[in-house]
């Protein structure tokens, strides 16, 4: 299950923060007690000590402006994104951090947001974004 949250900094610093739990889990949960849903969640690994994802989960930043140019228009952009999760989630990547990319005047590379429910144009649509966080 991937699971998004907006996180708002002081100073109008805005971020999306995108984490996934990949559970190892039987598809059939119900025959499976609670405890041993937990061992078995690659989240859990090896104790029923429920971890905080805060404290331990390994996160990769992504400033998309110069992360992956799926379009050849210079800029990198969400699908430049979606390209590249099979790598990231190949380093051992429990979340990832995306710098803004709301609908900005851009006079501080993004992080003057604008509009909160739009994604600038050079990154792509909010359709881009709903393929990333499935």
């Amino acid at each position: 299950m991937t699971q998004c949250k907006m996180i708002n900094w002081r100073y109008s610093i805005n971020k999306i923060i995108c984490y996934a739990k990949i559970s190892t889990v039987a598809e059939n949960s119900s025959t499976i007690s609670k405890s041993e849903s937990i061992i078995k969640s690659s989240f859990y690994p090896t104790t029923n000590i429920r971890r905080k994802w805060w404290k331990e989960s390994i996160a990769y930043q992504i400033y998309p402006r110069s992360f992956q140019d799926s379009n050849g228009d210079g800029i990198g952009d969400i699908r430049g994104i979606i390209q590249r999760l099979d790598h990231i989630k190949n380093l051992g990547v429990d979340l990832i951090w995306i710098c803004p990319v709301f609908k900005s005047a851009n006079d501080d590379n993004g992080y003057d947001i604008s509009d909160y429910q739009n994604i600038m144009d050079v990154f792509g649509t909010m359709e881009d974004v709903d393929e990333l966080i499935k």
